[in-house]
C-alpha cells in the first residue's frame, strides 16, 4: 500500500496520525523480509526468529536521519544487524484499518519489532501540533490513514504522507569533478528528471560514495525542499541508489 501526498484541503479530522519513518519499507511474509519490488533482504536468522508467519508491512529502521546508514545494512548479506528495528504499521488483510491495528497490538513479538502508535486527529490544529512535534524530533513527517479503511496494494487515497522536503527518482547522467577536500573525486551527480530537466546533487554522499560514485544511467533518489519556478529542484540531496527496492 503506497501513500499519496496529503492535500492542504483534506480535513484531517478522524483520521490516523503516525510518524513517516525515514527507513526501508519491507513486507514479512512468514518466512522472508522483501521489498517493494519483491527482492528479498538477508536478514540474519535471530532477526526472523519468533516472527509471525503473516504479512505484515512496515520498515526496517536504525534511526531518525539514518537512512543510508538503514540502506546500507540491509542491502547487505553480511552485515550486523543489531542497530535495525522493524516498525510495522500495517498488516495485509480485509478488516477496517482500526481492527488490522488493534490485531496487530495483540502479537507477541521479538524486542527488535514493535508496533508503529497511531494517534487519533481531531483537527487541523492536532495535525499541525503534531508535525511540529515530529519536526522538532529531527523526523521526516507524518503519515496519515483515513478511518475505517481497507488495506489496499496499490496507491491509495486511504493513505497519505505529510512532509516538507521532497524525495524524487532521478538518472545519473554525468559526474561534476570535485574541488578543495573533494579534489580528485565526486563532486555531483549531474542527474536528470523524468520530465527532462537537470540539476546537480552535491551533497549527502559519504566518502566511499566520492570515491566510486553511482554510474551513469543510474537512477538514484534525492530529496529537495521545493521545485523551483523554473521546475528545478532546490537545495537537492543524494540519498541512495535505487537497487533497494
Amino acid at each position: 500500500m503506497l501513500a499519496k501526498n496529503w492535500t492542504p484541503g483534506t480535513r484531517p479530522d478522524g483520521w490516523w496520525m503516525s510518524e513517516k519513518l525515514d527507513g526501508v519499507r519491507a513486507i514479512w511474509d512468514g518466512e522472508h523480509f522483501r521489498s517493494r519490488g519483491g527482492n528479498i533482504f538477508h536478514a540474519p536468522a535471530w532477526f526472523k526468529a519468533e516472527l509471525p508467519a503473516l504479512p505484515l508491512d512496515g520498515e526496517l529502521f536504525v534511526g531518525r536521519g539514518k537512512f543510508n546508514e538503514t540502506v546500507s545494512i540491509v542491502r547487505s548479506a553480511t552485515a550486523d544487524w543489531a542497530s535495525v528495528h522493524y516498525l510495522v504499521f500495517d498488516i495485509q488483510h480485509d478488516d477496517a484499518f482500526e481492527d488490522r491495528h488493534r490485531f496487530l497490538l495483540g502479537l507477541k513479538l521479538p524486542a527488535h519489532v514493535a508496533i508503529v502508535e497511531q494517534v487519533h486527529c481531531r483537527s487541523r490544529e492536532s495535525l499541525d501540533e503534531f508535525e511540529r512535534s515530529i519536526l522538532s524530533l529531527k523526523g521526516e513527517g507524518v503519515m496519515l490513514r483515513a478511518p475505517r479503511s481497507p488495506y489496499e496494494p496499490r496507491r491509495s487515497p486511504h493513505l497519505r504522507k505529510l512532509k516538507r522536503f521532497i524525495d524524487d527518482e532521478a538518472t545519473v547522467i554525468g559526474h561534476q569533478p570535485g574541488e578543495g577536500k573533494h579534489e580528485g573525486r565526486l563532486g555531483a551527480l549531474v542527474c536528470q528528471l523524468r520530465d527532462g530537466k537537470t540539476f546537480r546533487a552535491g551533497s549527502g554522499f559519504t566518502d566511499e560514495q566520492r570515491e566510486h560514485p553511482p554510474a551513469i544511467g543510474a537512477v538514484v533518489t534525492v530529496r529537495y525542499f521545493e521545485l523551483t519556478p523554473d521546475g528545478i529542484p532546490r537545495f537537492p540531496t543524494f540519498l541512495a541508489v535505487r537497487d533497494y527496492e
